[in-house]
């Protein structure tokens, strides 16, 4: 059983927030964040962030793909 880092759900389950609340106001983000009651400079940095995290992990994956 592998067991994930509880910062690592933290951060998947906020994204998933993130992502079905974007789903929910046509993905207006004035409208996301108000009713995710954060700043919507906020939601942009976040947004950031995730984009960020998944071009690591595809880049990892592809690297050790290449390797394979």
């Amino acid at each position: 059983m592998t067991l994930t880092p509880l910062s690592e759900a933290a951060l998947e389950a906020e994204y998933n927030l993130i992502v079905e609340t974007l789903k929910k106001t046509k993905f207006n983000k004035r409208k996301a964040a108000e009713l995710l009651q954060i700043d919507r400079k906020t939601l942009y940095n976040r947004i950031e962030e995730y984009a960020q995290l998944i071009a690591q992990r595809e880049g990892a994956e592809n690297a050790i793909s290449g390797n394979l």
